[in-house]
């Protein structure tokens, strides 16, 4: 009878490492693809980063170009026409091109 016994309680303890060996195969499952996850996260926001800094540093030296297009598009719509004495007035105002 002690046999018995002692073959049922190493089969329950089998049971539960068999048990435990599946959670800790899931969780590292879990936790390889939090991992993976964090590190797209990572890249996308390194990447977003660099794009605003590269951004903002094309229209620091780009920006006179922009205002001026800008504001010839504004002056074409508001006179009708690309009439000279408009666009006068804006360089007085702006400065002649370079």
């Amino acid at each position: 009878m002690d046999h018995a016994k002692e073959m049922l309680q190493q089969t329950y303890t089998n049971e539960r490492l068999d048990l435990i060996v599946d959670y800790l195969d899931k969780m590292n499952r879990r936790d390889r693809w939090r991992t993976m996850g964090g590190a797209l996260k990572g890249a996308i926001s390194i990447a977003s980063f660099v794009i605003l800094i590269w951004s903002g540093v094309y229209f620091a030296l780009h920006g006179q170009e922009f205002i001026k297009q800008i504001t010839d598009a504004t002056l074409s719509s508001l006179s009708g026409t690309n009439s000279p004495a408009a666009f006068d007035k804006y360089n007085s105002y702006i400065g002649k091109p370079k």
